[in-house]
């Protein structure tokens, strides 16, 4: 036999394809290379790397074609095995040859303090079997109502949404419970713990029972009516309770099984339909009233002592001298003054009146003011148009009618009593009329009285 050298190494440099190769020794095999290629020139060749022990136990790398053709369509990991145990052939990835990920039957599962990123931003994070879910920013319709479904309580909820608009919307009802003794839950709205309304169900004492629910309002602000709490209706304000107590809007009314107890009309309140008065409120009110200048009819007093305004027959309205709010004055009430012996007369020709028959003469009427009342206006109708001079006159003491008058003013024309003139015992209004021809006529005049 002739001797060939390094036969093997020779060899080796010669060969670059082993088309009819179908099995490489056994035990370790080790391919020293840069890159290993297995191509397949073919439609559907869909090149395959198996490793396992047989056909039925391996794992297999598949690079699987568009059908018919030779363009990369997918590439397939897939594991086949006979056995009947949960989770054979599962897939396990180590990285530094630690454990960090396995694909099982029914699940993908990361190892404990491992992390899910996407674009090196975690959105699943655990720390010691701790996982936390982090960096959605957003939920399609799907998993928003799932998620809605889902929950059945929020027992840690602290804050709901930030700014804006937040809509909760419950299809049932929206409930808070706190089964502890004394827990009043509560819940509140609002910027902050000292700028909140609070809704809070009080318990009894040591108990779960509702004694009473409170609506609290908290406004640091010192300034009057902060924390106003205001009901409106269809967008409409109703009633305002603030610091001054409770404000209906107008023409807003209170009702009592429908019947209305007090009625608004643009700003004119009516108590109506009350029944009955306890003895406080009777006192009360009593001990309130100081006039009613609007009673008409006082019914049949059977006992106590009036002390009110008495009421003499000249100055009752059927008397014909008062007439509701004004004393008439009657040309009878007028006299002549001391300047000339000249009586004053009344003329009952076509130009009627009362008239003096000499220049030097003034014509004067004395009116008394009713009890309880005060003279605030005078007027006088004359033929034309003469000086008037008023003054409050006693009974009991001469006057100087050369003083300043309390008032001036001329026929025709109402004077205003200005300090209004009130009523004592022994005063009176004296009215003095310069007439200085004996054509002036005056007709009469009204005194305008009111309640002190």
């Amino acid at each position: 036999m002739k001797f060939i050298g390094d036969f093997d190494g020779t060899l080796e440099d010669y060969i670059t394809t082993l088309p009819a190769v179908t099995s490489i020794g056994t035990g370790q095999l080790s391919i020293t290379a840069s890159e290993v290629y297995l191509y397949d020139a073919t439609n559907d060749g869909n090149p395959t790397i198996s490793l396992g022990s047989t056909a039925n136990e391996r794992f297999e790398i598949k690079a699987q074609y568009e059908s018919g053709a030779q363009g990369m369509d997918v590439v397939k990991f897939t594991t086949y095995t006979a056995g009947g145990s949960a989770n054979d052939g599962r897939y396990s990835f180590f990285v530094d040859e630690v454990s960090i990920l396995q694909i099982k039957d029914d699940v993908l599962n990361l190892s404990q303090s491992m992390n899910l990123s996407i674009g090196g931003v975690d959105i699943l994070a655990d720390s010691s079997g701790t996982t936390t879910l982090s960096n959605i920013d957003a939920l399609d319709a799907t998993t928003e109502a799932t998620i809605e479904s889902a929950i059945d309580t929020l027992s840690n909820l602290t804050t709901v949404g930030a700014t804006g608009v937040n809509t909760l919307v419950s299809s049932d009802d929206v409930q808070f419970y706190n089964p502890v003794n004394g827990g009043h839950p509560s819940y509140s709205f609002g910027a902050s713990a000292t700028e909140r309304l609070m809704i809070q169900p009080v318990y009894d004492t040591g108990a779960q029972t509702l004694d009473y629910v409170q609506f609290k309002t908290f406004a640091a602000s010192g300034t009057a009516n902060k924390g106003t709490v205001k009901f409106l209706i269809d967008e409409s304000p109703i009633l305002n309770i603030d610091d001054g107590g409770i404000d209906f809007a107008a023409n807003m009314g209170v009702s009592i099984n429908g019947t209305d107890v007090i009625t608004d009309s643009s700003g004119t309140a009516t108590l109506s339909n009350i029944d009955a008065l306890d003895a406080t409120t009777e006192s009360t009110i009593e001990a309130a009233i100081d006039t009613l200048s609007n009673l008409t009819t006082v019914g049949t007093i059977g006992t106590g002592v009036w002390n009110g305004t008495k009421i003499t027959p000249v100055y009752t309205n059927a008397s014909g001298i008062r007439y509701g709010s004004t004393i008439k004055i009657l040309p009878s009430d007028f006299m002549i003054n001391d300047d000339a012996a000249s009586p004053l007369s009344f003329k009952d020709g076509s130009n009627s009146g009362v008239h003096v028959n000499d220049t030097a003469n003034e014509a004067i009427a004395f009116i008394a003011i009713p009890e309880g009342m005060k003279a605030t206006a005078l007027d006088i109708y004359a033929t034309h148009t003469r000086a008037i001079s008023v003054y409050e006159v006693d009974l009991n003491a001469s006057f100087d009618f050369t003083a300043t008058a309390d008032e001036t003013g001329n026929c025709n024309t109402q004077i205003t009593i200005d300090p209004n003139i009130n009523a004592t015992a022994t005063n009176y209004l004296a009215i003095i009329i310069a007439l200085n021809n004996s054509v002036h006529r005056i007709h009469g005049g009204v005194l305008t009285i009111a309640n002190q």
